[in-house]
């Protein structure tokens, strides 16, 4: 929501609370505040109220003054309410009482809640830029650290307590949101906190692997997540994300790339920063940088060296489809983004042999590709995918055009014809027009028909049915390798 919601929403709070106990008492507290003050797009409405219980009292005063949709949802055991305003029912607004926290088990990041007052609310919070609260009713801006105003004009994220092993030590998931807040506004990682992130990187096995992919996915999505790559393996964090990639980072190339697996990778993350194509939605857009990050995840298992000392690395991008796979398994993603990824990491060197010059490649390779993409959406995605990749070689080899001729070349022939294309020809035409019954010669001439579709879209039943009686068809149904390797991890994932 812009600033002007955001007041509106603030302002008829207090009115709504004008001469109750809560007046002057309610504060709108961490994202809205930080980001009404950095001039951003606000997303949620988080109130604090320094009264004992507060949170669920006022959640059920504005219930029992008709003032919200419905009963709050409360979570005693925090002092946690949420609710929505009649005048404002699309946003979701959550109070909570000012606590403070102690942590009793050192395994674990769920604290005992107690209330407290204002300024130990504010140092048991991450950084000072979320640290910042507005009186409801005064609209009067309270900044308890004293760094949280000067922290935002500076880009600095820093811990609100003095003793920052303390922030970590309790809830060591803050070490990832740093990063996260790093990099979404481009702040610095004050001295102090990094040293004290670093220290408490172990920590970091305590915490579910949701939450850790959660925080991943928002570092990808911000404004430069190669950087939180780099601060994930400076702060010793990167080895409870992604253990799988560590291997990379010192791994060699050959002629084509420069630096290591790893810096190349990183590259590509970068590249994703101006992609190819960026109308894409949020599911598509945390896989496509997922599949940035993994794309070559399958040079680990077949680098090999000949006798000249060139290095190879025949395949990866298979084995790298099923390596993503299994990380992607191993950190709770859906099967449906492990699907999308899989397609994208199996693609990502389908057009590299086509050159610069793809006027030279035959019209059957764009067919193809066009309908193992299905649809124009998925064709997008991976020439994204294939022009960041391109862009992360030597100079010589990075085929700049490569992906966007690409994509010119099937939107403009018949092509476009094999997105969704269904053959004009059936098992039972096979079966009548050869005179035999159901057996597995049938998939092999309906293969057959298809290989003839990919050279014209246009093909007809009839031409079908001449091939399959004319021709002499190899009994083979493998199919492709890129489309066999993602059907078959498809059905492992059902």
């Amino acid at each position: 929501m812009e600033k002007s919601r955001f007041l509106e929403i603030v302002t008829h709070i207090a009115e709504c609370i004008k001469g109750s106990e809560f007046e002057n008492h309610v504060f709108a507290v961490g994202g809205c505040v930080r980001d009404m003050a950095m001039g951003n797009t606000i997303k949620d409405i988080d109130l604090c109220i320094d009264i004992p219980d507060g949170g669920i009292k006022l959640a059920e005063y504005m219930h029992r003054k008709k003032f919200i949709t419905r009963p709050p949802v409360t979570y005693p055991t925090y002092g946690t309410a949420m609710f929505k305003l009649n005048r404002f029912d699309t946003e979701e607004i959550e109070c909570v009482q000012t606590r403070g926290e102690q942590y009793h088990d050192k395994d674990s990041r769920n604290p005992q809640v107690t209330f407290a007052n204002m300024n130990e609310d504010c140092v048991r919070r991450d950084l000072t830029i979320n640290s910042i609260y507005m009186n409801v009713s005064t609209q009067e801006i309270v900044d308890p650290t004293g760094n949280g105003f000067q922290d935002i004009q500076d880009g600095v994220c820093r811990v609100t307590n003095e003793q920052p092993d303390i922030v970590f030590t309790d809830d060591p998931l803050r070490i990832l949101r740093v990063v996260r807040f790093a990099c979404r506004y481009n702040f610095h990682i004050e001295e102090e906190t990094m040293a004290a992130m670093k220290r408490n990187a172990d920590r970091l096995e305590i915490i579910t692997q949701e939450r850790i992919t959660d925080e991943f996915n928002k570092m990808m999505v911000s404004q430069d997540p190669a950087r939180a790559l780099d601060l994930l393996r400076y702060c010793g964090a990167f080895r409870y994300v992604l253990p799988e990639m560590i291997p990379t980072f010192d791994m060699g190339q050959n002629k084509y790339h420069f630096g290591t697996v790893w810096e190349h990778t990183s590259k590509v993350v970068d590249n994703m920063r101006t992609p190819l194509f960026d109308d894409f939605d949020d599911d598509w857009k945390r896989c496509l940088m997922v599949a940035a990050v993994l794309h070559d995840i399958g040079k680990i298992e077949t680098r090999s060296v000949d006798d000249n000392g060139n290095v190879h690395f025949y395949g990866h991008e298979i084995a790298g489809a099923r390596a993503a796979a299994d990380v992607m398994t191993r950190m709770r993603y859906s099967n449906s983004d492990i699907k999308k990824v899989v397609f994208l990491i199996s693609g990502h060197m389908r057009t590299k042999s086509w050159g610069e010059d793809i006027q030279k490649h035959r019209q059957v390779g764009f067919n193809r590709l066009a309908y193992d993409c299905g649809d124009e959406n998925r064709l997008k995605a991976l020439l994204t995918l294939i022009d960041a990749d391109n862009r992360a070689h030597e100079l010589e080899y990075c085929l700049p055009t490569n992906a966007k001729q690409v994509y010119d070349r099937i939107m403009s022939t018949d092509a476009v014809k094999m997105f969704g294309y269904k053959l004009p020809i059936k098992g039972d035409d096979v079966m009548e027009a050869l005179g035999i019954g159901p057996c597995e010669d049938v998939k092999y001439y309906l293969r057959h028909c298809l290989n003839q579709a990919m050279k014209n879209p246009n093909i007809t039943k009839e031409e079908c049915i001449y091939h399959i009686t004319h021709d002499k068809v190899r009994k083979t149904c493998t199919g492709n390798e890129f489309k066999s390797t993602v059907d078959s991890i498809r059905k492992e994932l059902r």
